[in-house]
């Protein structure tokens, strides 16, 4: 009775963290984080920075113990030496898995949290925290808006309990919401301070769990992902491609492609030099798809349904090597490609320099382009395009709207003897597999990580949902067959 009640505050404090539409940026749970564990001294400790178990994509968070005295390593769960139920996320397990130790002396250390809020404002800081008998009695939480430069405590400092039993955990909540200097700024780190009684001692540790950051995304577009060609499993290495098929869709049995159309010399084959510019969905800068001249008389043809959505934009990452095209000229079709125009585009001519640039064009305003599913896209170029040698390199091709909420709520593909149930869904939902799950990651129509987890030698998993706003949600499921597929969920 005692451990479910704990489990009902667990859930409760995770809400409350959460509540307001708050998005889950780092997680630290520290479950694996013995992999990281190496001999120093005759003692087992960390001598690298702590990398986030969880970071929502375009982030990245690290935790470092600096200073001299103590180190830091890990205890792994004991009944008799309980880690924290307190701020679970993403469905680890109560009463399993390991929490960080700050050992002492702690009087010249401290423990660096290095975690930017591009993208986001509102910052919540949330983690459970205990101590042994010859642990620091005290601990203060500072952040800093400069990497470190300067420092502000937040509130007064606060008595840590001392561990006996798992109740003895305390979850510290530190809402800066109103800390503009906090918001949408790289340059965040926070840090706790050991202070008090005990911070000289040789023995004694003072511990942290279930350490999250929170924030809501800086309100700068709402559009969803539709589409998206990011190329980094394009392998034209061996021979030339003209056509390529989208990374990514949001439409359910409609499969987006890009064609090079006509003839000459060369197609379309891989850059090894990709783009970090409109990455989505936790992708890395990889490959780029090079467009080879000659291409007089040729253009790229984007074949982009847009049945079930509006307000559309169209946007690509774009650079040219030295003798490669010198304009793109974008052009529109609502009948299949029967016939092309610009009408309505504020933008159709752009200038293609020799490094990485964004291209945007925007159909809103343009009614014949909402919920067409013949809508098609055409870019052709000006310049060098006569010649043998040259190129434009592309990267992170996006189409995004807004769904109007006439999108079937099939799944996106589907992998044999792999099921999401229950699919919608309204607190939880679990995958089951025949193979082996390797590792599960889930985004929003917005292209945002909201879940990312490994199951390693697990046919099933269980993940919550309490906490997310309702609507579509990509499931994408790697298996150890290295079998990788992507589900439409829905969260009622």
């Amino acid at each position: 009775m005692k451990k479910q009640l704990l489990l009902v505050l667990s859930f409760a404090m995770t809400f409350f963290a959460q509540s307001q539409n708050e998005t889950l940026m780092y997680y630290w749970h520290f479950n694996n984080a013995e992999n990281e564990l190496v001999d120093v001294g005759g003692d087992d400790q960390f001598v690298a920075p702590l990398q986030a178990d969880f970071t929502v994509s375009g982030l990245m968070g690290e935790m470092d113990y600096v200073g001299t005295g103590g180190y830091w390593d890990v205890r792994t769960y004991r009944t008799d030496d309980p880690v924290s139920n307190l701020n679970l996320q993403q469905g680890e397990i109560a009463d399993d898995g390991a929490v960080l130790r700050l050992r002492n002396p702690s009087d010249a250390k401290e423990l660096i949290i290095t975690s930017a809020t591009s993208g986001y404002e509102g910052i919540i800081v949330n983690f459970a925290t205990v101590r042994t008998g010859s642990g620091a009695q005290e601990q203060e939480f500072h952040y800093s808006t400069d990497n470190g430069t300067t420092w502000t405590q937040v509130d007064a400092t606060y008595p840590v309990n001392e561990l006996d039993v798992v109740a003895d955990w305390e979850l510290k909540t530190f809402d800066l919401s109103t800390v503009a200097g906090l918001d949408d700024n790289d340059q965040v780190q926070f840090k706790i301070v050991a202070a008090g009684v005990g911070i000289e001692n040789t023995s004694g540790n003072n511990r942290i769990d279930n350490f999250s950051i929170s924030g809501t995304p800086v309100a700068t577009q709402t559009s969803d992902l539709i589409y998206y060609w990011h190329f980094n499993n394009l392998d034209a290495s061996t021979a030339d491609v003209n056509t390529i098929a989208a990374d990514f869709s949001l439409m359910p049995n409609f499969t987006p492609n890009m064609v090079y159309t006509g003839s000459s010399n060369r197609d379309i084959d891989d850059y090894d030099t990709g783009s970090s510019i409109n990455l989505q969905q936790g992708e890395t800068e990889g490959i780029a798809a090079r467009v080879r001249n000659r291409s007089e008389g040729r253009s790229l043809i984007f074949n982009m349904s847009t049945a079930g959505v509006e307000d559309v934009i169209f946007e690509y990452v774009i650079h040219r090597s030295g003798s490669g095209m010198l304009q793109n000229v974008i052009e529109y079709s609502t009948d299949g490609g029967a016939t092309f125009t610009q009408a309505g585009l504020t933008a159709s001519t752009f200038d293609i320099e020799e490094t990485y640039e964004l291209v945007s064009v925007d159909f809103d305003g343009i009614a014949a382009v909402n919920n067409n599913a013949d809508f098609q896209i055409k870019i052709t170029w000006v310049g060098n395009t006569d010649q043998d040698n040259g190129n434009n390199r592309y990267d992170n091709i996006t189409l995004k709207g807004t769904v109007n909420g006439n999108l079937s709520t099939e799944n996106i593909s589907s992998v044999k003897e792999l099921n999401l149930y229950p699919n919608p869904t309204t607190d939880v939902f679990n995958i089951s597999s025949v193979d082996r799950l390797q590792n599960v990651t889930i985004y929003d129509v917005t292209g945002q990580v909201v879940y990312n987890s490994n199951f390693f030698n697990n046919n099933m998993a269980t993940v919550s949902t309490l906490n997310w706003n309702k609507g579509v949600y990509i499931v994408k499921v790697k298996t150890f067959s290295n079998t990788v597929s992507q589900h439409r969920l829905i969260k009622k």
